[in-house]
């Protein structure tokens, strides 16, 4: 029998959150939350930047984004594990709304794991390139 660690799970729980944003899941990911989740994005989106709390944050945070985006793929690319924190190493590509421009970037996801869910979160992101995508 093979034996999973603790951080492989939280990797694999993390991994599983990408697929289901993938295929217009969010409340598979709303389900991952633990109720007080910390939800940080630092973005030079007005619509997107600053703190949540909890998944009802959260939620409102993906209304915002998809009302802002349409993606293509959002596609992590390395997963690390120290402990209880996953970090995401990952690009993205998505059809700003508004203009019909593409965004194409890398970013950064830090999840802070409780429980077997996602407690903390921030994502970082190459403001240049979304900057541009608005222009």
């Amino acid at each position: 029998m093979k034996t999973v660690t603790k951080q492989q799970h939280h990797v694999d729980v993390v991994a599983g959150l990408y697929e289901a944003f993938n295929r217009g899941d969010i409340e598979t990911i709303l389900r991952s939350l633990t109720p007080n989740v910390d939800w940080q994005f630092f973005t030079v989106s007005l619509a997107l930047r600053g703190s949540r709390r909890g998944p009802a944050g959260v939620q409102q945070f993906f209304q915002n984004m998809v009302s802002a985006y349409h993606f293509d793929h959002c596609t992590p690319r390395r997963l690390l594990a120290d402990g209880n924190t996953v970090v995401v190493l990952g690009d993205l590509r998505a059809r700003v709304n508004e203009n019909g421009r593409i965004l194409e970037m890398t970013f950064v996801h830090v999840c802070g794991m409780k429980d077997g869910k996602i407690d903390t979160w921030r994502g970082y992101e190459e403001s240049e390139k979304v900057i541009e995508a608005f222009s």
